[in-house]
C-alpha cells in the first residue's frame, strides 16, 4: 500500500478517476461493453449498513457510461409488468458483488504512522497529549467484487478484488481519516468526520469498480490515485507495448515524457528549456530526456530497449502528476 500520499477529501478522487476511465473506455475503445449489476448485498450480518448495495454499484458504475460502455439494471420485476419474458438486450457481463465482513467501534494505541495518516501527513500540528490521546477507534468493511461472463457464468480470469476500508476516528478530536487495503493496489486519505463509515463503504464500491474494469481495459487506472501500481496491468501494457514496432515504441514513450516533463528540460549548455517531440524518432531532444530519466531512476540507457523505461514511466506517472 502506498504511503505518504497527500490528505485528501475522498469522495471527488474517486469519482473523478472513474470519470478519467470513463474517457479512456468512451474515446479509445471501439467494441460496445453492455454490463449489468447483479443484485449485490450486505452478507456480513450486520444492521448498521445497507441490506442492498445494489444501487449504489449502480451509480458508480454509471460514471463510466459513454458510447461504448452501457450499464443495465437488473430488474426482473419491471421486465414482467411489460410482458418481457427476456432481456431485450444480452449483457456480456455482470458484477457480482456483496459486502462481506464488518467490525464495528474497535480499539486500539495508534502509532505514529497511523498518526500521520490519520491528521495529514504532519501538515497540521495535532496538540495531543501522546500519553492519554492516542488512542484510535476505527470500524472495517470488506468487500468482494468479481466480472463474471454472462453467457458462460464462468468469472472472467482475475477478474477479482477483495478490499478493506477501515474507517478511523482519532478520540476527542473532530478527525476521522481512511485507508483501503486489497489486491492489485492500494491507498489512503482523509474524510470530513460526518461522511463516516457510510462514505467509506462508497470509497470502497468506488475503488473496487475503478481495480476491476482498470483491468479489465487494461487502462493504469492508479495514475488517477495517490496508490500502487497494479502489476497485473503494468505486466499487459508492458507485453502490448513489447508487441509494437520500435517508431509505435519511441512515439509511446515521447508521449509519457511530455507528461512527466511538462515544462521541459534545461538544455546541456543551459541556455534554454527543451520540450520532447511525439515524432517517433530519437532525435537530440529526444535522447537527453531519455538519458536523464534512466539517469534519475537507475535505468541503462538503451534506445533500442525501451520497455525498463516505459514501465518505469507507467508506474511513477501519478506522481508527476501532483
Amino acid at each position: 500500500m502506498h504511503r505518504g500520499s497527500h490528505p485528501v477529501t475522498s469522495e471527488h478522487l474517486f469519482s473523478n478517476a472513474l470519470r478519467e476511465l470513463s474517457s479512456y473506455i468512451n474515446n479509445k475503445q471501439k467494441k460496445q461493453l453492455i454490463v449489468m449489476v447483479h443484485p449485490a448485498g450486505n452478507n456480513s450480518g450486520t444492521r448498521d449498513l445497507p441490506v442492498r448495495i445494489t444501487q449504489e454499484v449502480e451509480a458508480s458504475l454509471n460514471l463510466l457510461s459513454g458510447r461504448h460502455f452501457k450499464v443495465m439494471r437488473f430488474d426482473p420485476i419491471f421486465r414482467y409488468q411489460l410482458g418481457l419474458a427476456r432481456l431485450p438486450v444480452i449483457p456480456v457481463i455482470y458484477v457480482s458483488g456483496a459486502i462481506t465482513r464488518f467490525d464495528k467501534d474497535l480499539e486500539k494505541r495508534a502509532s505514529d504512522r497511523e498518526l500521520n495518516l490519520l491528521l495529514g501527513g504532519g501538515k497540521w500540528k495535532t496538540g495531543l497529549d501522546f500519553n492519554f490521546e492516542r488512542e484510535l477507534s476505527y470500524s472495517s468493511v470488506s468487500t468482494v467484487f468479481s466480472l463474471v461472463d454472462m453467457r458462460t457464468g464462468i468469472i472472467v480470469p482475475r477478474m477479482s478484488r477483495a478490499n478493506t476500508v477501515q474507517v478511523y476516528t482519532l478520540k476527542a478530536r473532530n478527525e476521522a481519516g481512511f485507508a483501503i487495503y486489497g489486491n492489485g493496489a492500494g491507498m489512503e486519505g482523509r474524510l470530513k468526520m460526518n461522511q463516516g463509515l457510510h462514505q467509506g463503504v462508497k470509497n470502497l464500491i468506488d475503488y473496487s469498480l475503478l481495480q476491476l474494469f482498470g483491468s479489465y481495459f487494461n487502462f493504469p487506472y492508479w495514475q488517477s490515485l495517490a496508490g500502487t501500481t497494479d502489476q497485473d496491468v503494468l505486466t499487459s501494457l508492458a507485453k502490448q507495448f513489447s508487441s509494437l514496432n520500435h517508431r509505435r515504441q519511441v512515439l509511446t514513450v515521447q508521449q509519457l515524457l511530455r507528461f512527466a516533463f511538462p515544462h521541459g528540460l534545461r538544455s546541456p549548455d543551459g541556455r534554454r528549456f527543451i520540450r520532447v517531440k511525439a515524432n517517433g524518432v530519437i532525435d537530440a531532444e529526444a535522447s537527453i530526456f531519455l538519458q536523464f530519466y534512466c539517469r534519475e531512476h537507475g535505468l541503462a540507457y538503451d534506445p533500442y530497449s525501451l520497455e525498463p523505461v516505459y514501465k518505469k514511466l507507467l508506474s511513477s506517472y501519478h506522481n508527476s502528476r501532483g
